[in-house]
């Protein structure tokens, strides 16, 4: 199945295997009318736990940001709502506002602060 093609989310586990398949795309429903675009979402930590996967494909309008895609996931399953607040975005491997625009094929990271020494 090519990655743009919709379908339905499963729960594809965690791991090594887990990080090498793409799991099916993540239709969040929107109306016919809008166009859509595939983007690959990289979910870490409690982002991880409260989708319980660690990568989703989803189709989201066109002109989306990085927000917009975080509020449609929450949609889908609301535990992400509480994060939020300590939430921060890369897309394409660089640290993105929220308010940037995500295009056909990005990959947008969910990021947690991270401590350390």
């Amino acid at each position: 199945m090519p990655f743009w093609s919709p379908g339905e989310f499963r729960h594809t586990g965690l791991g090594r295997r887990a990080a090498r398949q793409r799991p099916p795309m993540l239709d969040l429903h929107f109306p016919s009318e809008v166009r859509v675009i595939p983007i690959h979402v990289l979910l870490f930590a409690a982002h991880r736990e409260a989708m319980g996967t660690n990568h989703v494909d989803v189709l989201v309008p066109e002109s989306s940001t990085a927000e917009q895609v975080f509020e449609a996931l929450c949609q889908r399953q609301p535990k992400l709502a509480a994060l939020r607040p300590w939430t921060s975005f890369a897309i394409n491997r660089e640290v993105a506002d929220p308010s940037t625009r995500v295009f056909a094929g990005d990959e947008l990271a969910l990021l947690q602060p991270v401590s350390g020494g």
